[in-house]
């Protein structure tokens, strides 16, 4: 019934901080609509930050009884091997085949083909075009330099179309399918993480994402293989080395997904799940 408990409440440590320093933030930065909606603000900033401190204390009390256990997974067999080997199989045939007729070109991707063809021709991160001008670093630009440097590459090695913009984001769903299976295995073992690989290209939305230039993909790929690294800094001795290379990868993700800045809340329970049992992550990890 403790470790129920201990589990419970590092789920409510993370909401409960996220929504009361969301609350916080908007009462700081948007004070006149903060005042519009009365109370509201203030009584979700003290509920939930009363407790993000009750979780919090819950935790302590438990925290030198607390301990973890790690699952080591089994060697890759040939059989694994040969289902992930159909899944990639499978996924070069859903995004691979007939990408410039489907789906139809949004306004928001025609927006980010032009950036990249703009930087692979003229040298430009900009919209626009030669004859009316470019606006650099168009805030339009909602997936960053991360996702539109890989297809202005594509665009300078295969020509510019609507195949060559899409490839690298069919690459990422790819690789994604891949990081997946290496994220989960070493915690849950080859079955689970070969099921990890299917859902990728079979999850809801993955087949419209994974052949439109939108950041969804490219984020999820990036920020699986932050965790990747990150998961070596805390197993080997080069915790400088991985953990600057996960920054980076975290921060392409961001770029390519600001949403993902949200993580953070979830890095936050990881660190107090740690700090109850096996006390891996340190300073320099963090």
């Amino acid at each position: 019934m403790q470790r129920f408990v201990t589990i419970g409440a590092i789920p409510v440590l993370v909401c409960s901080t996220f929504t009361s320093m969301a609350s916080l933030i908007l009462l700081l930065l948007f004070p006149d609509r903060a005042s519009e909606l009365g109370w509201g603000l203030w009584i979700r900033f003290g509920f939930f930050g009363l407790m993000a401190f009750s979780a919090l204390g819950i935790l302590a009390k438990r925290s030198e009884s607390f301990t973890v256990e790690e699952i080591v997974a089994n060697k890759i067999g040939g059989k694994v091997w040969a289902v992930l080997t159909m899944i990639l199989i499978l996924q070069i045939c859903i995004h691979g085949y007939n990408s410039s007729d489907y789906p139809e070109v949004a306004p928001d991707e025609s927006h980010h083909l032009i950036v990249a063809k703009n930087l692979a021709i003229h040298g430009r991160y900009a919209s626009g075009n030669p004859k009316t001008g470019f606006k650099d670093f168009d805030s339009f630009d909602s997936v960053g330099p991360a996702v539109l440097s890989p297809i202005a590459f594509s665009f300078k090695l295969l020509g510019v179309g609507l195949w060559q913009g899409r490839l690298p984001i069919a690459l990422f769903s790819i690789g994604l399918s891949l990081a997946f299976f290496a994220l989960i295995r070493r915690a849950w073992g080859n079955q689970s993480a070969v099921l990890a690989a299917l859902f990728v290209p079979c999850a809801f939305g993955s087949i419209y994402l994974s052949r439109t230039l939108y950041g969804e993909v490219p984020a999820l790929f990036y920020f699986c293989c932050g965790l990747l690294l990150w998961r070596a800094s805390l197993r080997y001795g080069w915790c400088c080395a991985y953990g600057f290379l996960a920054g980076l990868l975290l921060g392409c993700a961001i770029l390519s997904k600001a949403i993902l800045l949200l993580s953070a809340f979830a890095f936050l329970g990881a660190v107090v799940y740690d700090w109850m049992g096996p006390r891996r992550i340190k300073i320099v990890h963090c």
